[in-house]
């Protein structure tokens, strides 16, 4: 299924907005804590769990804080597919629609809807 395709669907308009949202609430927990992680982060921790996904080892140790945050989000996105149950490929441009929502200025559906 494509990216544009997607968002036409209700069942998958909700895991875009259930992804969004654990971003959103990782974000939220890691910023109690001294940490904010920008839109570029999260861009990053998506790049890292398509990576994944994909089959590519991650890349290195986090170097701070803030890399030990984007990690573990890409790990979480990574493994937050399968909770969903989804195929990997309709995963994959679940985690590109959510990319390109950060494009249009980050979290839209949970803006639109949270």
């Amino acid at each position: 299924m494509s990216k544009g395709s997607l968002m036409k669907d209700p069942s998958f308009v909700q895991i875009i907005y259930a992804v969004e949202k654990r971003i959103y609430d990782f974000d939220k927990a890691a910023q109690r804590e001294g940490v904010h992680l920008t839109d570029s982060n999260v861009k990053s921790a998506i790049r890292q769990a398509l990576g994944r996904l994909k089959g590519k080892p991650p890349k290195g140790d986090a170097a701070d804080e803030r890399e030990k945050r984007i990690m573990i989000l890409g790990e979480d996105l990574t493994a937050f597919g399968s909770v969903q149950q989804v195929k990997t490929s309709d995963y994959v441009n679940v985690l590109l629609a959510v990319e390109d929502s950060l494009k249009a200025g980050g979290y839209e559906v949970v803006r639109l809807w949270g």
